[in-house]
């Protein structure tokens, strides 16, 4: 715990791949100065940021609230959080999820399995209309099934596990986006999802995004979540 914020070295940042830390180093200074710091650099840089709350009561002198706090504070810099079931009810009632491709895939799963769920955003979803390839002149989505692997009983496999399933059991709002001109979530596989959803949703269509977003259209999305909040 005798990390200083000094002892955080940009250059150490540059050359990481994840910046990953946990509560128990927010827990006291000098230690937590140099946790913000690390987030902040891995978020500024562009690097995956990870967090593991890993809530222990000795660390924080049974003060759950302080812990609560200081987790809320650094969420804005955290690409993945671990939450243990136990700490679940640390961060309200509320669970929006935000992912693309196979994320936005499963992020559309869990909204279909978890009323918990409360909103959801995806982009370019992957896992959608896989066995789209079975049929001549089709097109499937990621991962991009051969045909000679889609047997009729393959394709009945599929057709559970496939996000466009799921999407029809979702009633929570979804925003969702997809170009015209993606190679790998191809546009008509989202168009599988998106004819799917009957829960309150809105679309935001980029022609010529191609497997890709911008940062005007995260903006939206990040503003979105927060209108949405209850």
């Amino acid at each position: 715990m005798f990390v200083r914020e000094e002892d955080v070295r940009e250059e150490d940042i540059e050359n990481s791949i994840i910046v990953h830390a946990g509560s128990c180093s927010l827990s006291a200074s000098p230690v937590a100065e140099a946790t913000r710091k690390a987030l902040r650099l891995g978020k500024e840089k562009g690097k995956l940021v990870s967090f593991d709350v890993n809530y222990r009561n000795v660390m924080w002198n049974d003060d759950r609230d302080a812990c609560i706090e200081s987790v809320r504070d650094i969420l804005r810099e955290v690409d993945l959080m671990k939450v243990s079931e136990e700490e679940t009810d640390m961060f309200g009632d509320e669970a929006a999820l935000r992912a693309l491709t196979g994320g936005g895939g499963l992020s559309l799963v869990a909204a279909g399995l978890d009323k918990r769920v409360t909103q959801c955003v995806v982009n370019h979803p992957a896992l959608a209309d896989m066995a789209g390839y079975a049929e001549p002149g089709r097109t499937g989505g990621y991962p991009h099934m051969s045909r000679e692997i889609l047997t009729p009983e393959h394709v009945r496999t599929l057709s559970y596990y496939d996000a466009v399933n799921f999407a029809r059991h979702i009633t929570c709002p979804v925003r969702m986006t997809w170009g015209y001109n993606d190679n790998v979530c191809t546009p008509t596989t989202s168009y599988a999802v998106w004819n799917t959803l009957t829960c309150p949703k809105q679309a935001v269509i980029t022609p010529i995004n191609e497997h890709w977003s911008t940062g005007e259209v995260e903006q939206g999305h990040m503003e979105w979540i927060l209108e949405h909040l209850r």
